[in-house]
């Protein structure tokens, strides 16, 4: 059972670098090659444009609480012995060390975000880091095209520039999204991996949340002003009306539930359809 063990952290490991990868190459053109391909193979009538999307970024996180589900039963069923501290190589002591004050040293205090610990930078560091490379891969290179292109009669560049930061913050939505499915009840799989406290998982999901609702505010404002100055269609299959009513209906249901209450999965639901 050791070997069974074994295996399911390796296939842990090699998911979460195959996810990893897939984030990092999304906005580039072997990212473009790689979606194209996936949505041709998995397009269907139930799912359309964007269930694709949602597959290939959060199928990932459900096979990572299968395996780490796995993983923790054979752990309980065929435990290991455990060492004591004294036991353990040096490295192994500095690590626990480091890995319990992540969770529980005050870094900085008196943020709009309130205390936040090691782990809280980490996360905020990589989450943001991904964000930004999604968002900016892309766009800054679109926008400069736009500033070395003749426009049309009627048409001005910051309109066409307000189009574009409307298409990549709606396609940089899709990281917090994804990671807004890992699951974070109490009896979490993953949460008994990383050994997370159930009130840090609560209090990253409502960060995503809150992160995820207002890049999609975004997405929706900048995108409507394109396609109302340019005169431009949307995509088929997107409903640029019904993109609107859930606008609002999801700015009813936040204000409802207050700026620092958790954002609940039926306000995701309800800007679900604003994506492109």
């Amino acid at each position: 059972m050791a070997f069974v063990a074994k295996t399911a952290v390796l296939l842990l490991w090699g998911l979460l670098l195959f996810w990893t990868i897939e984030w990092l190459i999304f906005p580039t053109e072997a990212g473009m090659e790689y979606k194209a391909g996936a949505i041709k193979d998995t397009r269907s009538d139930f799912l359309d444009l964007s269930g694709p999307y949602y597959l290939m970024y959060t199928l990932p996180v459900f096979l990572f609480a299968i395996l780490t589900l796995v993983y923790l039963e054979l752990l309980r069923k065929y435990p290991e012995r455990e060492q004591r501290t004294s036991e353990l190589p040096k490295w192994s002591r500095f690590w626990v060390k480091i890995s319990n004050a992540m969770w529980t040293q005050p870094i900085l205090v008196g943020t709009p975000m309130g205390i936040l610990t090691g782990a809280d930078l980490a996360l905020i560091t990589i989450v943001g880091f991904g964000f930004l490379w999604l968002f900016c891969n892309q766009l800054l290179p679109a926008l400069d095209l736009v500033d070395h292109t003749q426009m049309r009669p009627g048409r001005e560049r910051w309109m066409i520039k307000v189009g574009r930061v409307g298409t990549w913050t709606g396609r940089a939505w899709y990281l917090p999204m994804a990671l807004l499915f890992f699951p974070i009840s109490r009896a979490s799989p993953i949460l008994r991996l990383l050994n997370m406290p159930f009130e840090h998982a609560v209090r990253y999901h409502r960060w995503l949340g809150h992160l995820s609702l207002w890049v999609l505010l975004t997405h929706s404002i900048t995108f409507s002003l394109h396609i109302y100055y340019t005169g431009g269609q949307v995509a088929d299959g997107v409903s640029d009306a019904g993109q609107q009513c859930l606008l609002l209906i999801g700015l009813i249901k936040f204000r409802d539930c207050g700026y620092f209450e958790i954002c609940r999965a039926t306000n995701i639901q309800s800007f679900i359809g604003l994506v492109d």
